[in-house]
């Protein structure tokens, strides 16, 4: 096995799955994302709370894969103190025609939106909570006087 270094391009390999079946990363690679971990001493406490962290935080990684499936994304370099992300729509059939993230550390601080009337809409963000805990009886709809309620 060569000696690996952050950026290298992985060596293809397969990996046993259940059932009799493998996977192998040639079958993957630019198709989705990919995670592997490995857990050289699965059976201690050490791994299984690293499991546990990966597991629990799984739905930030998962929302790498949802993003790319609706916009073709890029690198927009470094402006205004900000690391820059560009966003641009798959679908014709959309509002935008493309939207600039700006992050400072992994924090979103600003976002760009463009339309195609060459408007732009730019909303700063401060105090930012991600995935906030809030209760139900948060939510609450009431009809307008004279609308017309279809279903329970």
């Amino acid at each position: 096995m060569p000696n690996l270094k952050v950026g290298d391009k992985a060596p293809d390999f397969e990996l046993p799955l259940a059932m009799d079946k493998t996977w192998k990363l040639s079958d993957t690679v630019g198709k989705q994302n990919i995670v592997v971990l490995f857990f050289p001493l699965a059976f201690s406490s050490t791994c299984h709370q690293e499991m546990c962290s990966f597991r629990d935080g799984f739905r930030e990684v998962r929302g790498i894969d949802a993003i790319e499936k609706y916009f073709v994304l890029k690198d927009a370099g470094e402006s205004g103190g900000l690391e820059w992300l560009e966003a641009t729509p798959k679908s014709k059939d959309t509002t935008f025609e493309r939207i600039r993230m700006g992050f400072k550390g992994d924090a979103l601080v600003q976002m760009d939106l463009f339309d195609f009337f060459g408007q732009r809409t730019t909303l700063k963000l401060s105090k930012l909570e991600r995935n906030p805990s809030i209760p139900a009886s948060k939510f609450r709809f009431t009809p307008p006087k004279g609308a017309d309620v279809i279903g329970d």
